[in-house]
């Protein structure tokens, strides 16, 4: 039977770190406050469009972290008919913070399956964000201390789902692609990313999340319980092994034809 990878590489944000409560309890008094005339569905579906807008423009450093934050509350109410003024954005994006903040936990299970995996393989945090608010969440959160290395995309200047970032990862935790596994939400970024790194993935879809492409991918829809995403581990390490014999099987035909 396959053993458990030398390395278990996570996402951050909603995958260990449930964003998505955080942001829909923040949201929450923000609509009140604020927009009470806007559905919240439309409220938190334009948020989170704006959110990953200008998120992609803070690591691509056309802004900073704080002048984002104002800019993307800024668009959100416009897109609602609302003008605010860069004060008012400025304000509105702070009380989210502070909201965001006082609501951050765990994904469940997260901290089980952590506990499960210490001692049995190396671990590591690979997550595009500022270090500070990273590394704020997880001393936070209290796992900091569970993981061998920890690479954030403004730390090392480098973004997943760029190769470089999780060669990174491994020369860290001094184990080969091959004996590697990534867990992360994000299809595109973790998912591929790691696929094109030459790295066994886990998808975590714990939303029910249409595939945004048809490359197979071993999925969880849970963090618990341990024991079920540990096999899922197993056998996304197998399956990639399995793939990448029959890709060298089929270059070595090649050759000899």
């Amino acid at each position: 039977m396959t053993s458990l990878p030398k390395a278990v590489l996570f996402d951050l944000d909603d995958t260990l770190f449930d964003h998505q409560h955080a942001s829909a309890c923040a949201l929450g008094e923000l609509r009140d406050r604020y927009a009470a005339h806007i559905a919240f569905e439309a409220f938190a579906a334009e948020h989170a469009r704006v959110l990953e807008k200008y998120h992609l423009r803070f690591l691509n450093s056309e802004f900073t972290l704080d002048a984002a934050r104002a800019a993307r509350m800024a668009e959100m109410f416009a897109a609602f008919g609302e003008a605010i003024n860069e004060a008012k954005a400025l304000e509105v994006s702070l009380r989210y913070r502070e909201l965001h903040q006082a609501n951050r936990r765990l994904v469940a299970g997260a901290d089980e399956l952590l506990e499960a995996l210490h001692g049995q393989t190396k671990l590591a945090i690979v997550t595009n964000n500022s270090a500070t608010e990273q590394w704020d969440k997880l001393r936070y959160l209290g796992i900091a201390d569970r993981f061998d290395a920890v690479l954030i995309s403004e730390e090392i200047g480098i973004t997943k789902p760029h190769r470089a970032i999780f060669d990174a990862a491994l020369s860290r935790l001094d184990c080969a692609q091959g004996d590697a596994v990534m867990v992360g939400d994000n299809w595109d970024v973790d998912v591929m990313g790691a696929q094109a790194a030459g790295i066994a993935a886990i998808w975590f879809n714990r939303f029910n999340q249409p595939r945004r492409a048809p490359a197979p991918a071993t999925e969880i829809s849970a963090l618990a319980p341990p024991h079920v995403v540990m096999q899922a581990m197993k056998q996304a390490m197998h399956e990639t092994r399995y793939d990448n014999k029959g890709q060298e099987h089929g270059r070595l035909e090649q050759l000899a034809s």
